[in-house]
Formats: C-alpha cells, structure tokens, sequence
C-alpha cells in the first residue's frame, strides 16, 4: 500500500493542493499576488518532480549538484518574477534554446530539478 502511495497517490495529491492553493490566491487581490502565485506554481512543479522519484536506492550526498540545481531554481524563479535583467549574453543563449518564454519549458525545468534533486 506504501508503494502506491508514494507512487500515485502523492503526486496527485501534490496537483491537487497546488492547484487548490493556485485558486485561493489567484481568488484574492493583494499587491504581491503575482508573487505569491509564481511561487506557488515553482514549489508546486518541484514538489512534484519530488515525488516522481521513487527510487530505493541510497541517495548521493553530493553536495555540488544540489548547488547547481538550486542556482537553477533561483534562476527560473527570480527571471520569471522579473527580477533579473542583467546577464544579457546567458538570457539571449537560453531564448535561443527556447528555455525562457515558453509555456511548457520553465514548468518542466522545475520538474526535472525537483526529480534530480534528491536522486
């Protein structure tokens, strides 16, 4: 029963308070609405990427993937709050690629971090 827990149950229950906690703010009219609901939506996607992984195996205490997965995080997450302007040659490497102004690129990109994270 642990196993289709933590292998189903989880992650939809991670959908379901995500989106419930999306409406709520979304519902509300405050000065850092968009904010609060930008973080949501990062928290929301990592956490599901979290529970994806379920693998049994020890996990690594490297140290140095969880700092570059952070720094990604960080990234993603003050670039979609507007707060970073500058690193121009970085921004215009990543809207090459398609990373920054897609729809379905930044929510996968907190994904593959909340997987990678504790892998």
């Amino acid at each position: 029963m642990d196993r289709i827990w933590r292998k189903f149950g989880l992650p939809v229950c991670i959908i379901i308070i995500g989106t419930v906690m999306y409406r709520v703010v979304g519902s509300f009219g405050f000065a850092f609405k968009s904010v609060v609901m930008e973080l949501i939506k990062a928290f929301t996607f990592f956490s599901f990427g979290m529970a994806l992984n379920t693998y049994k195996k020890k996990r690594s205490s490297a140290w140095i993937g969880k700092l570059i997965i952070s720094f990604v995080m960080f990234f993603y997450v003050f670039y979609s709050l507007g707060y970073i302007t500058g690193f121009g040659n970085l921004v215009n490497v990543l809207n090459m690629l398609g990373l920054l102004h897609s729809v379905m690129a930044i929510p996968l990109v907190y994904i593959l971090c909340g997987f990678l994270f504790f892998d």
